[in-house]
């Protein structure tokens, strides 16, 4: 079997019915993992994918979901629909979760239902599948010994891959592959009388046309906000959704926590090579870059040093509704993004304060002008599953009709505790070599920093674990009650780490592989 070009679902028949042995519903980095190594299996699998070969206007827009709660990037421009899903657009940084991630950091955090050592072999083999540098040796190239004072922090690696959009480097000529259908919008799962098992898959096509797919197992891989919609939508059987008679679908969504931290002010020789200049130099010169943490038993943050252009991106304008509307629609010039409703409330924003947007102009053009850049530090953190923090069905449809995704997340004044004592840590260790970092402290009763947002990490929210009144899927990622129904990606992670996820999404996409080869040969599914 070798990888065909994947499928334009416009032309099949109205109504038609397809019946692969697994049905993978969505072509992102999770989806397009699994589905390539179980054709490397021979295992007959077919890929949904609701998206084209690249993002469009349309397929963005199906993204659209209310926000709520603390700011957020768009969840049209924070995920893409299309072959390739988030990676389309992705920075490549892969990192291993820490064992005490998998066992429960603190209180009230749960602990997976596996061990890091569970995912051992997953994690080499997706080192291998991103030809990643070997593990260590970013650190043998970057690590300062001692030209910092030993405190707190610890040094974490952080691996850079050089592949792209996981459609351009898993589906090469030569490579066994699964089918794909684009412009396939799945809208529907049908189960059996006992609603124990997926019995249909309902796709909707071009042209008002229909595709029902009858596999012998289905696995959702649609990212932390479309596998919660699509299972809270299915419930035309079951009133309040597949997987959720425990009202545990949806939530405990996670993201990390993003902010940046001040400008470095000094010249601590141990920068020299803890500072990026950009991820594409960085990649290139080490294979990755070491980041600053607090030890495992420490709350959980993490920290890097980039060169940045301090007098606007740093500038507290840039966190400002009208410093976010030009950042927006400067993307929509760079085609990385298309305009959408929230682009005349960006236009109307700039208009409403044109003394701060001709401000921010200013700013901009004089930066260009001076060509220099300092290094900035940037945190990124963990935060607490939270059963409020969740995805529910919005009053609001979407072009197919299915009720649009609206997203809570709340960050709690206590996840300040890990960013705050690892800045303070940062601070104090510089501080003996003669640098300081000036920006804004992070504490109880500080602000947030105005540059908080997501990390684009959408985690949680159909979240793994032993039991059916804890969570969603089983350690084996099937959804507790429903035989032949798994999940891939981040929405089962029980936690966030610091960590981006994707490293831990290949890996745990591998072992899925593996479970449902060891299903299917069992004649058990």
């Amino acid at each position: 079997m070798t990888a065909p070009v994947a499928e334009d679902a416009g032309a099949l028949s109205d109504g038609e019915v397809l019946r692969p042995t697994v049905c993978i519903i969505g072509a992102g980095a999770a989806g397009l993992t699994l589905g390539t190594a179980l054709a490397e299996r021979g295992i007959p699998t077919l890929i949904l994918e609701a998206g084209g070969e690249r993002p469009d206007r349309a397929g963005q827009a199906a993204c659209r979901a209310e926000r709520s709660g603390t700011p957020n990037h768009s969840y049209a421009y924070s995920r893409f629909r299309a072959l390739g899903g988030s990676t389309v657009f992705w920075t490549g940084q892969c990192v291993e979760l820490e064992e005490a991630d998998f066992t429960g950091r603190a209180p009230g955090v749960p602990a997976w239902p596996i061990a890091k050592s569970d995912l051992a072999e997953g994690y080499a083999r997706a080192a291998r599948l991103l030809d990643l540098p070997e593990n260590g040796a970013v650190r043998a190239r970057l690590d300062p010994g001692d030209a910092l004072p030993q405190g707190q922090a610890a040094l974490a690696e952080v691996r850079l891959t050089a592949v792209g959009n996981f459609a351009d480097h898993l589906l090469a000529p030569g490579r066994p592959a699964p089918r794909i259908l684009l412009g396939a919008a799945v809208t529907d799962l049908t189960l059996d009388a006992q609603h124990r098992r997926v019995e249909a898959v309902t796709a909707r096509l071009p042209g008002n046309r229909s595709l029902r797919c009858e596999p012998a197992l289905t696995v959702l891989a649609t990212g932390g906000v479309e596998n919660a919609r699509l299972l809270l939508a299915a419930n035309r059987q079951m009133p309040k959704g597949i997987g959720n008679g425990h009202d545990l679908v949806g939530r405990f969504f996670m993201d990390h926590a993003y902010m940046d931290a001040g400008v470095v002010s000094g010249t601590a020789p141990a920068l020299a090579r803890l500072t990026i200049p950009s991820l594409a130099a960085q990649r290139q010169a080490a294979g990755g870059f070491l980041a600053l943490r607090l030890r495992p038993e420490g709350a959980n943050a993490a920290a890097a040093f980039f060169t940045e252009q301090p007098d606007y991106v740093l500038h507290p304008r840039v966190a400002t509704d009208q410093g976010q509307a030009l950042a927006r629609l400067a993307q929509i010039a760079r085609g990385e993004r298309f305009r959408d409703a929230d682009t005349w409330g960006d236009l109307a924003a700039l208009a409403r304060r044109p003394d701060r947007t001709a401000a921010l102009i200013a700013l901009r053009a004089l930066t260009a002008a001076r060509g220099g850049r300092r290094t900035a530090l940037r945190l990124f953190a963990e935060t607490t599953p939270d059963p409020e923090s969740r995805v529910h069905l919005s009053a609001e449809r979407d072009a197919l009709g299915l009720p649009r995704a609206a997203v809570h997340w709340q960050v709690p004044e206590a996840d300040k505790a890990g960013p705050g004592r690892l800045l303070a840590e940062i601070r104090q260790r510089l501080a003996a070599t003669g640098t300081t970092i000036t920006g804004p402290g992070i504490g109880p009763g500080q602000p947030w920093p105005a540059s908080l947002t997501g990390g684009k990490h959408h985690m949680g929210t159909t979240r793994m674990a032993a039991r059916p009144e804890e969570g969603v899927v089983d350690a084996q990622a099937r959804v507790h009650g429903i035989a032949n129904l798994y999940i891939a990606g981040s929405s089962v992670f029980p936690t966030p780490g610091w960590a981006n996820p994707t490293l831990t999404i290949v890996a745990l996409a591998l072992r899925l592989a593996d479970r449902i080869a060891d299903v299917l040969a069992s004649s058990e599914p």
